[in-house]
């Protein structure tokens, strides 16, 4: 169990959990890069015939200030039986 949140504005809730794909890449993202990764996972999960589920996402990892090892992803829920 989670320890309740002292803060009245922060509220827990139980995943029941899902699966995802996800494409990662470095750098600074820019629009362009995201869009970019996004078409190339839609395109792999097109060619594997994995089905998505709601929308893409784009998730990131580091601070502003951190040039050198920058972490990106953009993730999918997908069907997955």
């Amino acid at each position: 169990h989670m320890p309740a949140p002292l803060n009245p504005r922060v509220s827990l809730s139980e995943d029941t959990g899902h699966h995802a794909a996800v494409f990662r890449f470095g750098g600074f993202a820019s629009d362009a890069d995201i869009r970019k990764n996004e078409e190339a996972l839609r395109q792999w999960l097109g060619v594997k015939g994995i089905r998505t589920l709601g929308p893409f996402r784009f998730l990131a990892y580091n601070p502003p200030w951190q040039v050198a090892g920058r972490r990106n992803e953009v993730m999918v829920e997908v069907l997955w039986d």
